[in-house]
């Protein structure tokens, strides 16, 4: 493996989880539970204070703890958990409630319902968990997509944007904001998988319609995909420790489903395999007790084309950190626009193999079009000329700098 992808899979490893993460899934998936232990691990928590902490790990402390019959738990801290525990799971209900009663006119047209990530968690694989939820992920068939938004419009759901497999909408449920996040392709690269996911749903009633999940091996991999794209984009670092707990969960019930063998065969099929592998390399560093690196590796190794995939990610997620860390202002320097344009060339190059499955032909203009929303060229040109500030507040023109890109 080539240098560079070889520390940023070493960085990776390192950054994924801090080491209260690490030591609270170990806790729970790996060793064996005991009071002084747990005290330990919940000594930094500030349960009356919602700024200092993400409430979802909490919550997952409540849930986790019910799975358990408290085993462990300190005394002090059971009543505050199970009243987390008795807010959550009600304020799910409820808001599953709603979701159900918002699908049911899809369901009644005849259009496939499938709920993905979360919502299939609760509904599927954790009943009534307390989990937090800010939006539901629901997947229909491409055919049915332009339908079945309009239906959640007439619903009374707003529409709030747009993604290339995904449009989002939002409603008032209890006085809180909720998102239905309506997808048209359920893993981001395309109708390969979405063919064979479909083909292996799990299929129940709730809320008297009709919905499916992902079956659990389709699942898994689901939420290692997302787990890698979540850190290569930098996104949402709060939540990789969920997604974890999720993936520790459906391992440790089905593990039948989860061999690397078995995660192999089927990311071959329907997946770009490079999100996955990544996903499954930094999995068995951190918890080797949970998937075993020699097994990864016999069934991952590295190779030239996984090589060449890191190097590409690597460059991407640091151009990526350039951009992010300029000050956000509506006009743009030469350097801001140029590190721009750098940050979707390397994300460009990086996603290219999915974007070939997924548009056949498809040009980096016709990348940067659908980055910047803009159409085409002349488009591009009235939206970003007019931002473009040639000169600084010192009158000096700035200078397009290339060190440290």
């Amino acid at each position: 493996m080539r240098h560079l992808g070889a520390a940023f899979e070493l960085e990776l490893t390192d950054s994924t989880l801090t080491e209260r993460d690490k030591a609270f899934i170990r806790h729970f998936f790996v060793d064996p539970q005991n009071p002084v232990y747990t005290r330990d691990l919940f000594a930094g928590l500030t349960l009356d204070n919602l700024s200092e902490e993400p409430v979802f790990f909490r919550v997952m402390l409540a849930g986790l703890g019910h799975d358990h019959g408290w085993d462990g738990f300190p005394g002090e801290f059971l009543p505050r958990f199970k009243g987390i525990y008795n807010h959550f799971s009600t304020d799910n209900e409820m808001k599953f409630t709603w979701l159900c009663r918002t699908l049911r006119p899809l369901a009644d047209s005849g259009i496939p319902v499938m709920l993905v990530k979360g919502a299939a968690m609760y509904a599927f694989y954790r009943k009534g968990m307390p989990r937090i939820m800010d939006d539901y992920d629901v997947a229909v068939p491409e055919a049915d997509f332009a339908r079945a938004a309009e239906l959640l419009r007439e619903a009374g759901c707003v529409y709030a944007g747009t993604a290339p497999w995904s449009d989002t909408f939002t409603a008032s449920v209890n006085g809180r904001q909720t998102k239905i996040d309506l997808h048209k392709h359920i893993f981001k690269n395309a109708e390969t998988a979405d063919r064979h996911v479909w083909e292996n749903a799990l299929q129940t009633e709730a809320g008297g319609i009709k919905i499916m999940a992902p079956a659990p091996a389709d699942m898994c991999l689901h939420l290692l995909d997302t787990e890698m794209r979540n850190f290569l984009y930098n996104e949402h670092p709060e939540r990789r420790v969920k997604w974890i707990v999720d993936w520790c969960m459906l391992s440790d019930r089905y593990e039948d489903a989860f061999s690397p063998e078995k995660l192999r065969d089927l990311s071959v099929r329907f997946l770009d395999t490079c999100h996955v592998r990544l996903a499954m390399r930094v999995l068995s560093a951190v918890f080797p007790e949970l998937m075993a690196p020699e097994a990864v590796d016999s069934c991952f190794p590295d190779d030239e084309g996984y090589a060449e995939w890191l190097d590409r990610a690597a460059v991407f997620r640091a151009r990526l950190m350039a951009v992010t860390a300029l000050p956000d202002r509506k006009s743009l320097t030469p350097r801001h626009l140029y590190l721009a344009a750098r940050r979707w060339l390397s994300e460009y190059r990086l996603m290219g193999p999915e974007l070939q499955v997924q548009y056949g032909k498809f040009t980096f203009l016709d990348y940067f079009y659908r980055k910047t929303g803009s159409g085409n060229f002349t488009g591009a040109l009235k939206q970003y000329v007019p931002r473009l500030r040639l000169f600084s507040r010192t009158g000096r023109k700035d200078v397009i700098r290339h060190e440290g890109d």
